[in-house]
Formats: structure tokens, C-alpha cells, sequence
């Protein structure tokens, strides 16, 4: 589930789950997600019996989730989400940001507008705007790419094994270090030559 821009949500955004007796093995990367209001998630999983199956892989990078205040930004409805990877994501603007128990140990380089980021290198209580803050271009207008002041820039981890470009297409990462969120500010963008006459 990669590189869609759900606004105004009506309901949750992106929902995964499972039934009776499936395993998830699932990547959700640079997905820009804003619900409308209470009480709809922004990214959602809900596995059956709020458990994961044994060979669940449920793998969330690089997203960008913005709310209005209220509900939960990334929430999963399991007690325990060791099969839940939660890297370079940014949950900014809810009650709860984060509501994810026990995620997978690695974990980490999030960023959120509360305490509730996993990992050690994650940001907290990030602010909207000014030094530090998350520095969106213009959240009102919904335009979520990051400013050059952005906290966002250059303080996530390089999963270059795994892809290498942005929700625009860009190529990660635009400075020395990968950004936090579906936008990688200063990216380049990639250009195919169609045709060349001398």
C-alpha cells in the first residue's frame, strides 16, 4: 500500500487486517492519510481477535498522518504488534498520535506532535510551526511536503534495501540522511529521456 494521498477521510484511511486464520505481510510506505475528524485513524490495523497470526509482517515506513486534534493517528487494535514495524513515520496533530502496544524492537525514527513516537531516535512534541516544529508547507491547504525548517529533514534511517523514492517519485535521500514522513525535501526528480536528435 504505497504512494496514495487520502484526505478528508470519512472513515479510517488505510485499514489492514485479517481473518481467522491468515498471516499479514503487508508494506505501508509514503501514504499521506488525513481523516476528516473524530473518531477516524488515520492508518488502522486490526488483525482477527486482535491478535497477529504467526508469519505476520506488517511493515510502516515513511507515512505522513495528519489529524485535527482528535482520535488516534497509526493505532492497531492488538495488544501485542511484534509484527508491526514502525519506521520514519510522522503522526502530528491528534489526541493520541501513536496507539500502537508493543510494536516490533526496531522501531523507531518517528516523529509526532505528542509523547507517543516509538523509539529512542523518535521525535516528541514536535510543534506545527518555528524552530523544531514539523514545518509543514501549508497543512490548511493541505500541502504536507516539508519546509527547509522542517525537524522531519534528515533525521530518519536510510531503508534503501527496501525502496528509494518518495510519495512524489523523488529519489531518498535529498541530503545526507533520509527525511522523517512521505515527503523527502530537496529530492531530485527523476527525468527520462524520451528522445534525443543531435
Amino acid at each position: 500500500i504505497a504512494n496514495n494521498m487520502l484526505l478528508n477521510l470519512g472513515s479510517s484511511g488505510i485499514l489492514v487486517g485479517s481473518t481467522e486464520s491468515q498471516s499479514v505481510v503487508v508494506d505501508v510506505t509514503n501514504n499521506v492519510s488525513v481523516p476528516y475528524n473524530s473518531p477516524y485513524q488515520s492508518i488502522r490495523f486490526a488483525p482477527f481477535g486482535n491478535t497477529w497470526n504467526p508469519g505476520s509482517d506488517v511493515y510502516v515506513a515513511n507515512n505522513t498522518s495528519f489529524g485535527s486534534g482528535g482520535a488516534m493517528g497509526i493505532v492497531s487494535l492488538a495488544a501485542d504488534n511484534n509484527a508491526v514495524t514502525l519506521l520514519n513515520n510522522i503522526a502530528w496533530g491528534y489526541g493520541t498520535c501513536f496507539s500502537v502496544a508493543s510494536p516490533a524492537a526496531e522501531s523507531n525514527y518517528n516523529l509526532s506532535s505528542d509523547l507517543t513516537a516509538p523509539g529512542p531516535s523518535s521525535l516528541l512534541s514536535v510543534p506545527a510551526s518555528g524552530a523544531g516544529g514539523v514545518n509543514f508547507v501549508d497543512a490548511a491547504a493541505r500541502n504536507y511536503h516539508l519546509l527547509a525548517n522542517s525537524a522531519a529533514i534528515e533525521t530518519g534511517i536510510s531503508l534503501a534495501s527496501i525502496y528509494e523514492r518518495d510519495t512524489d517519485g523523488q529519489k531518498r535521500p535529498g541530503g545526507a540522511q533520509w527525511d522523517i514522513g512521505a515527503d523527502e525535501f530537496g529530492a531530485p526528480t527523476a527525468v527520462k529521456l524520451v528522445s534525443f536528435a543531435a
